[in-house]
């Protein structure tokens, strides 16, 4: 017989989620098959598989050893400690999650300031990224065990591109993670971003545009276009693979030559401020990829900055609070330098949220 006791970070997760992880060599009907002959219990009571996990639950299994490890794989257990060795293994090379960059956390859920450079989850197996760096700091508290049978593991919600810094989420448990995937989703949490930008803006921008990804390269297209009579996209523009995307962007100070800009997305795809700002005519300053490469080499010699200057600054989530992530001190260095540094910026920033 084996036993499971279920813990905080999992409660909240179906009974047949579990099981699946489990035993993934077993399919489906063979786990009801044992649920309904009792040879699976949960608090030593018949379950159909559907029941919301509890902290403390029990879950058993009543199987021999053989069946057991034929169910649960002993391929599956040498992935097991393989991933387990390369999470380590990724541990090691990644840089530590210092306290000073963590902007909020409590019992379900991290909020954290990720650096330029670093990916907010891998890419390949070889890569570390902002997950292995909060798995990291979790498992130094003892709040997270990578070999903890129920499987669960810390993951973040919202995703910013390698070179763009600022807030990032992340759920501790699965009730944290529902919360924030929810919360983005149906955006009742508010993103914000910083960015300078190539010119002198001193208008807001909304912008309207069609997403679509370029046929070569890691790009994306967006085509900025007008608004229909009721404020939404004109029909004609609504072709398979385009989806709409809307960004306002609030000039919060110029020098005359690049600008610095309060950013609020509508909506969240790939590269969407990189691409539709340079589709606006105001490209993101440091962007090779969309912006203008000639352009960025005298800021690039100056301030030693080498990626666009973008920076998730501020989100707000109902009932927990407003949050900013302090700015990257390359970033401050370049305001700072091209009297674009606002003094009290998080308060101008906030009080420029009625613009828009």
């Amino acid at each position: 017989m084996k036993e499971i006791i279920i813990n905080r970070q999992t409660k909240g997760t179906k009974l047949l989620r579990i099981l699946v992880k489990l035993l993934p060599e077993a399919d489906k009907n063979f786990i009801y098959k044992m649920l309904r002959k009792k040879n699976i219990t949960l608090n030593d009571k018949k379950a159909s598989g559907g029941e919301l996990l509890e902290d403390g639950d029990s879950i058993k299994l009543y199987f021999s050893d053989e069946t057991y490890a034929k169910f649960a794989g002993n391929a599956c257990f040498e992935k097991q400690l393989s991933e387990q060795d390369g999470y380590e293994n990724a541990d090691k090379k990644a840089p530590a999650l210092n306290e000073s960059s963590i902007i909020f956390e409590d019992e379900d859920i991290i909020l954290c300031n990720k650096p330029v450079g670093v990916l907010s989850q891998k890419a390949k197996s070889t890569d570390f990224s902002m997950v292995e760096m909060i798995t990291g700091y979790l498992s130094e508290k003892k709040e997270y065990d990578i070999s903890d049978a129920t499987g669960f593991k810390p993951a973040v919600t919202n995703r910013l591109d390698r070179n763009t810094s600022g807030i990032i989420a992340a759920g501790k448990s699965v009730a944290g993670l529902k919360f924030l995937s929810e919360g983005f989703k149906k955006r009742t949490f508010e993103k914000f971003y910083l960015c300078v930008v190539k010119g002198r803006l001193e208008v807001n921008l909304k912008l309207n545009g069609l997403w679509s990804k370029s046929s070569h390269g890691n790009k994306v297209v967006i085509k900025n276009v007008g608004t229909d009579p009721e404020g939404g996209f004109p029909r004609e523009y609504f072709v398979k693979g385009n989806i709409p995307v809307q960004t306002t962007a609030v000039p919060l100070k110029t020098n005359g030559e690049i600008t610095l800009c309060l950013v609020r997305l509508m909506t969240g795809k790939t590269h969407q401020i990189r691409a539709q700002m340079t589709e606006a005519g105001y490209p993101l300053l440091g962007d090779d990829k969309y912006g203008d490469k000639a352009f960025n080499k005298h800021y690039k010699r100056l301030y030693k900055s080498q990626f666009q200057l973008l920076h998730a600054f501020m989100l707000d989530i109902p009932g927990k609070g407003t949050f900013f992530a302090d700015i990257p001190d390359n970033f401050e260095k370049l305001l700072k330098g091209e009297d674009l540094w606002v003094h009290g910026i998080r308060e101008v920033f906030a009080a420029q949220l009625s613009r828009i």
